[in-house]
């Protein structure tokens, strides 16, 4: 063994030829950054092998290398511009070095290379792969170029045609096209890879090949005349600027790179790229892009976890043929799920066989299938009007008209017709899927399988669990989704699932700017221009259909009265009583016609606008700022209800869901990619401090912020980094501290101490947590030696409360009313403008400068009533639980912040103290019941205090879950005073609970209540994960 790293090992193979084999542990290899520099190890050792003729690299995995290691990206990302570069020009040294070796070099190339990995090989004198080879670079769509040699070496070996072709679009081809296009010199079967790559490197080291001659060009300018070039490159960005647009620079500037490092050498073109890179990884659609690339696994791998023990289909069937269940047909036939497709009569199993024909016939078009190919998925495809082999089938996806009776009774017919293992599911847009089930007999069989029209382009499918329906069932359907190449993502039911559900308020948005005088056309323009979508709101319902629309506005109005219920005509009612159905009648908001292919274009309406104008206010333009904000806020705001209600799991999902099935701009990275936990924090230490000018930040002693996941964004001393980016002197330090919900009052703690010893005079404190961007337990991994002596469910809040409100005879009637106590105070706290003092204006801004400022709590729902609480089902017990959504805190992101100094500083800056600090403790309790850790702690601090519960004039207790606070109230003996001395502004099941935000949020509305009631002592607690309490009593002073 000549060299031995933690991903590779260098070894000799025979006859003076070395192997450099990758083999990092786990089931792939990336190409990290510890991975380059073992790689430039190994090359050092070479280096000194005077006996060395020969060097064959090769991989130990299914795939070579899968490319760089994403995860890392971020981190990258964050580091100052000149440390990248220097970073990017060490790695392009490594390569270099691979390239100058004085002997042939040889990739023996498997299953995939992508990015770094192809930008690996490049640098090898031949490539030989294997037929399932899949090579590329596609860092443009990560909104990167390639930073590795790759837009250097691969214009040179292919031309700069093919090789824009594959990098501006960020492109990976197979074997049969990258031998056809020189990027491989051979495809050879994976048993004879190695004898073949031996073979090469014989001739090559005897001189019947030409090694030095195939790497020559790759170290020289390329060789184009001025106009070939000129041609090149003008017809690359022509193409580039019509297919990216301006909301994805990456592609671009590729280019713009490659044309202006074509005249020069290998080292001149290398800096040129390395200069072009460096501010693409700092732009905001860099992060977003590697954010959706990461949800995107996530989705993925969570599909895969889900099916691991599940056979993928044989055999299915769909029920109604049409457009929709042609697509379906296809799709599964094109991916190798034979289907039967079942219809009423012959005319719509023609449509449907027509649907499926047309489709496959694209693909000979483009020279994907051959007639043979062709003729074979088409067989697959066996279309009848009975029910015969039907007993044979896995699952059935039911997809005729959206009508509730036609649906259950083609479902009750058809379960007679199968196995009783078959899974049946309904492509339901709109309709809960538990009223569909109410007609089967086996209704743990039955789920919701939402596709999107058309089926062979939208890659996202909705599973909609039932309420009953069972785990193998949804593993099934998550399997053939699978199977088709979907990317399957399950919610929970209620109407419009997910995707319409968000969908709906976006278009309500729209209705409201039209009634108040907006021109569609601009706020169309303005949504595909400027924030990015692929159709703006009224071509979107062209294409839906108003029709279609009208119903499942209706729908979702009774699904939601209170938030969706319309008071008011709007364009949609006046469009759909003017018979304008969209594109299916050729009359929406615009007129279509068929263009020379056949498709609709679409075009001006004059007569649309008399229709909109008794709907409509007096014309008046808009900003785009606030057309863009009145569309999309809405839309968010239900995207962040249904995270709370459990509707979908977490927040990766909900971006992948809005980008694969509503076509949401990635390069925005998702409804939750707006501010990042470090600006948060940053604006609020710079609010703080404007507020309080006698105090210059440098006179500050010390920074303590609390926040609980810290990783990610969240990461590597997220206070330290928001103090610089808040601009306070270097010489200010900065710590996050850690105790789950208690951090940041933890953190108040911190820095009392540090003044009560005379270690401080001046602390600035607080926390943050951005729930939408780190999940809660994101990344956590728990000993399982801990469930000797702690109950698993221990970890699990939610149960934990389950088992408060048992041992305390909490009803589900209690806390429902205790959680509508806490929205109506808050929001009665709004209206008032008791918050008006505590909330910072906070601006939410994508790249363009666009979205969002908010100076309320947008997380407040003043309809919610004890009655729709009601109706809410658990979600932490389904059997015999009562905790549910709506009663526990909301899931939120936000930060607070406050000033701690000794009464002597405060008296030499001018500065009234609005309270002092009388007495601190935390104290730890039984896990299983960790929701009662504010009793012992509250009651250790007013022993300290001197004092009794009696003695409190205001509480703040944190509203993790009503079924956890209301013991603690009950324990302390004051249930018969919640409405004079208890959250009076409402709690965290309606403010939200950003963990590591919460002491801080609590302890400042704590002291602003008791001025305001002119209270002589507070006392705010809370709750701590896996069993503490923490509690403050505060004194006016």
């Amino acid at each position: 063994m000549l060299y031995k790293g933690d991903t590779l090992y260098l070894d000799w193979l025979e006859d003076g030829i070395a192997e450099l084999v990758f083999d990092a542990p786990g089931s792939v290899n990336k190409l990290d950054t510890a991975t380059v520099a073992s790689l430039g190890q190994a090359l050092e050792v070479l280096e000194k092998q005077h006996d060395l003729k020969g060097l064959l690299l090769r991989s130990n995995k299914a795939a070579f290398i899968v490319g760089a290691d994403i995860t890392e990206f971020l981190s990258l990302f964050l580091v100052p511009e000149e440390q990248l570069s220097q970073w990017l020009h060490f790695a392009n040294s490594v390569f270099n070095r691979l390239e100058d070796l004085p002997v042939p070099t040889l990739a023996a190339v498997n299953g995939y290379a992508l990015g770094g990995g192809c930008e690996c090989v490049l640098a090898t004198d031949y490539r030989l792969a294997t037929p399932d080879l899949r090579i590329g670079l596609p860092e443009t769509k990560l909104g990167i170029m390639p930073g590795f040699g790759g837009s250097v070496r691969l214009p040179r070996m292919l031309g700069a045609d093919s090789a824009l072709e594959i990098i501006a679009a960020g492109k990976d081809v197979g074997a049969e096209h990258a031998l056809k296009i020189g990027l491989v010199d051979g495809v050879v079967k994976q048993e004879k890879l190695i004898e073949g790559a031996i073979a090469v490197l014989r001739q090559a080291i005897t001189g019947d090949l030409d090694w030095r001659a195939k790497r020559q060009p790759k170290l020289e300018p390329l060789k184009l005349s001025k106009i070939e070039a000129a041609m090149s490159f003008t017809i690359a960005k022509g193409m580039v600027a019509q297919t990216a647009g301006k909301h994805y620079p990456a592609p671009m500037t590729a280019v713009k790179t490659i044309e202006a490092a074509a005249r020069f050498g290998r080292e001149e073109a290398l800096n040129l790229e390395n200069k072009s890179f460096v501010p693409l990884a700092h732009t905001n659609e860099a992060r977003a892009l590697v954010g959706i690339f990461l949800n995107d696994q996530y989705v993925k791998g969570k599909a895969k976890k889900l099916t691991k023990d599940i056979e993928t289909p044989k055999q299915a069937a769909v029920l109604g043929a049409g457009i929709m269940g042609g697509g379906i047909a296809y799709q599964s036939a094109w991916k190798g799920v034979p289907v039967i497709m079942k219809d009423i009569n012959d005319k719509s199993l023609n449509l449907g066989m027509t649907e499926a024909a047309k489709l496959l016939n694209k693909q000979l078009e483009r020279g994907k299938i051959d007639g043979l190919k062709l003729a074979g998925v088409i067989s697959t495809i066996h279309p009848t009007l009975d029910y015969a082999g039907f007993d044979r089938v896995d699952v059935v996806v039911e997809a005729v008209v959206e009508n509730p009776k036609v649906k259950k009774a083609v479902l009750a017919e058809t379960e007679q017709k199968v196995r009783p293992e078959t899974v049946l599911a309904s492509n339901t847009s709109t309709i809960p899927i538990g009223e569909l089930a109410s007609a089967l007999e086996r209704p743990e069989n039955f789920c919701g399988m939402h596709f999107f029209n058309p089926v062979h382009r939208m890659p996202l499918v909705e599973i909609i669990r039932g309420e009953k329906s069972s785990d193998e069932t949804i593993a099934k359907v998550v399997a053939w989704a699978s199977k088709m190449g979907k990317t399957p993502i399950v919610v929970n039911n209620c109407p419009g699932f997910f995707v319409n559900r968000v969908l709906f308020p976006y278009f309500a948005g729209f209705s409201q700017l039209l009634r108040d005088g907006a021109d569609f056309r601009k706020v169309d323009k303005v949504m595909e221009k400027q924030f990015g979508w692929p159709m703006g709101p009224a071509y979107l319902l062209d294409v839906v259909g108003i029709d279609t629309a009208h119903h499942a506005q209706a729908v979702m109005a009774a699904g939601f009265p209170q938030r969706m219920q319309k008071e008011y005509r709007d364009a949609i009612d006046a469009l759909f009583d003017a018979s304008r159905f969209g594109q299916k009648n050729g009359l929406g908001f615009w007129r279509y016609k068929e263009d020379s292919k056949g498709k609709p274009k679409k075009e001006e309406d004059a007569a649309v606008d008399d229709l909109l104008a008794s709907v409509s206010q007096t014309k008046r333009d808009f900003s785009d700022d606030e057309i863009i904000a009145r569309m999309m806020i809405p839309m968010i705001n239900e995207v962040v209800r249904c995270l709370e209600e459990g509707i979908i799991a977490s927040p990766a999902e909900a971006d992948m869901a809005l980008v694969y099935g509503l076509g949401f701009p990635p390069f925005h990275g998702g409804a939750f990619r707006n501010v990042r936990a470090e600006d948060l924090s940053a604006h609020l230490m710079r609010s703080l401090l404007a507020r309080n000018p006698s105090l210059t930040a440098a006179t500050l002693d010390d920074i303590y912020w609390g926040c609980v996941q810290q990783t990610l964004e969240q990461g590597f001393n997220i206070a330290r980094n928001a103090a610089l980016l808040a601009e306070i002197p270097h010489s200010v330090p900065a710590v996050t501290v850690n105790r789950l919900c208690g951090s940041s009052m933890q953190a108040l703690h911190d820095a009392a101490r540090m003044i009560m010893t005379g270690d401080a005079q001046v602390c600035l404190v607080g926390g943050v947590e951005h729930m939408g961007h780190v999940p809660m337990s994101h990344g956590v991994d728990f000993h399982p030696g801990l469930s000797r002596n702690v109950a698993k469910a221990a970890g699990m809040m939610g149960l934990t409360a389950e088992m408060l409100s048992r041992l305390h005879g909490i009803s589900r009637e209690m806390q429902d009313q205790f959680a509508a106590r806490s929205h109506a105070r808050a929001w009665a706290a709004t209206q008032s403008g008791a918050f008006k003092t505590e909330i910072i204006p906070t601006g939410g801004h994508d790249a363009d400068g666009v979205l969002k400022q908010f100076n309320y709590d947008e997380v407040i729902r003043p309809e919610t009533t004890v009655e729709a609480l009601s109706t809410l089902r658990p979600a932490f017990d389904p059997v015999s639980g009562t905790v549910t959504a709506g009663t526990s805190s909301a899931l939120s992101d936000g930060a607070a912040a406050m000033l701690v100094m000794s009464e002597s500083r405060a008296r030499e800056l001018g500065l009234k103290p609005r309270a002092r600090i009388r007495s601190m403790a935390v104290v730890g309790c039984d896990p299983s019941i960790m929701g009662y850790g504010p009793v012992p702690a509250s009651k250790l601090a007013l022993k300290k205090a001197g004092l009794s519960a009696s003695d409190i004039d205001v509480f703040e207790m944190n509203e993790a879950f009503a079924a956890q606070i209301l013991p603690c109230i009950k324990d302390l003996g004051l249930m018969e005073q919640i409405d004079e001395k208890i959250n009076l502004n409402g709690g965290a099941i309606a403010l939200g609970h950003p963990l590591g935000c919460s002491g801080a949020r609590i302890s400042t509305t704590l002291i602003n209540l008791m001025e305001r009631k002119d209270a002589q002592f507070g006392l705010a607690t809370m709750c701590i994960g896996l069993g503490q309490g923490i509690a403050t009593v505060f004194e006016r002073v």
